[in-house]
């Protein structure tokens, strides 16, 4: 990867920024699975490809201060995707009012681009063709609103009001359903064209408090709804159109030792949402199958009802725990991480159960408790 910024300050009101990036980007899949449990994985791959590309991007913004209540933003982004020769030109511009110390109004819209997983576009069909390789840039008008107010320095109220609409998102052809916006784990494995919309838009409300004598935290609530469309036109849920979501974050350090210069910090994160969407699985169809003789428990999905249902609610409760020891040179800090010490399980897919010929529902809970030792000179 490269990169390389310019900045230059035309005027005491007016600075210009000008940059661009550029990564190479490479990718090797070999995916390998056994028929079934305890048997031995074949040495062959179910599914194997090897590639590489590139992307470029470039930028150029001007700040402009009119007055001290105002300032306003305009620019221009490029991006350029070496494996479809696509190219992407971008408009930004923000605008903020400040009219009073404590209060602050501010408003942006751009246009925004980027490529897909590389998966996506290095898929190949069984003659050895690749089917994606044309897809370019899925893109999105971002149009956001926000309102600030000081109570004090160390503690202010936020409100983000949003809405963004998507084009030229890969979906899915001949009947299929699929959107990129639903990756959960699988990679993909089928044709897509840039022909699907999505559009997300919400509100959400914070209040933080910034370290004072100690203390800090942080209050945040979220109302959000997500959909997608394909080829068929019909609006539906995305994966991740969770509805709500709470976080509630605190924290306390304490300045300890013979000058007070050793930290010792507490602090604890919950998590509450909506859960995952998902699609219903057509049982019939699937005894059906099972009837005639036909083992397989990949599921037969109702298309005409994707992303229709809903997982139950989840939350998660993170401890952080840790001790920094300031020396003149050196600073050594020992600490504890929980992630979901509670060990709460997030329901994320539905299965069909060959054995019983009933549903069950996949969760994972993972509790990773992590005790570190880091030095810095």
């Amino acid at each position: 990867m490269f990169n390389t910024e310019l900045s230059k300050q035309v005027t005491p009101r007016w600075l210009v920024q000008f940059g661009g990036e550029y990564s190479h980007r490479f990718f090797d899949l070999s995916f390998r699975t056994a028929e079934n449990v305890y048997e031995p994985v074949p040495s062959t791959p179910y599914y194997a490809t090897k590639d590489n590309t590139g992307l470029a991007s470039i930028f150029w913004s001007n700040v402009w201060r009119p007055s001290d209540e105002l300032s306003i933003n305009l620019g221009i982004s490029g991006s350029y995707f070496l494996l479809s020769e696509d190219l992407s030109l971008e408009p930004r511009a923000s605008v903020k009012w400040e009219p009073g110390e404590r209060h602050s109004i501010s408003l942006g819209y751009g246009l925004h681009s980027m490529i897909e997983k590389l998966d996506a576009y290095f898929f190949r069909n069984a003659d050895g063709t690749m089917a994606n390789k044309n897809l370019g840039f899925s893109k999105a008008h971002h149009l956001l609103g926000t309102y600030m107010y000081k109570f004090t320095d160390n503690l202010n109220l936020r409100f983000n009001a949003y809405y963004q609409y998507g084009f030229d998102t890969p979906v899915g052809i001949n009947g299929s359903t699929f959107c990129t916006v639903n990756r959960l784990f699988n990679y993909i494995e089928e044709p897509l064209v840039n022909e699907g919309n999505t559009r997300n838009y919400g509100v959400d409300v914070t209040l933080e408090q910034y370290m004072s004598q100690g203390f800090y935290g942080q209050v945040n609530g979220s109302l959000l709804k997500s959909e997608y469309r394909g080829l068929d036109k019909k609006w539906r849920s995305q994966l991740y159109d969770r509805g709500y979501m709470v976080k509630v974050l605190g924290g306390k350090e304490w300045m300890i030792g013979n000058r007070k210069q050793n930290v010792f910090n507490v602090s604890v994160k919950y998590t509450l949402q909506g859960g995952l969407r998902h699609t219903p699985i057509d049982v019939d169809a699937m005894k059906t199958h099972v009837e005639a003789g036909i083992i397989d428990d990949q599921p037969i999905y109702k298309e005409d009802e994707a992303m229709s249902l809903q997982f139950s609610p989840t939350s998660i409760l993170d401890l952080t725990v840790s001790y920094k020891i300031n020396c003149k040179k050196v600073s050594h800090t020992i600490a504890f991480e929980g992630v979901n010490i509670l060990q709460n399980e997030t329901p994320y897919a539905v299965r069909y159960d060959l054995a019983t010929g009933q549903l069950r529902t996949d969760k994972s809970g993972i509790s990773l408790p992590n005790l570190y030792y880091r030095i810095d000179f």
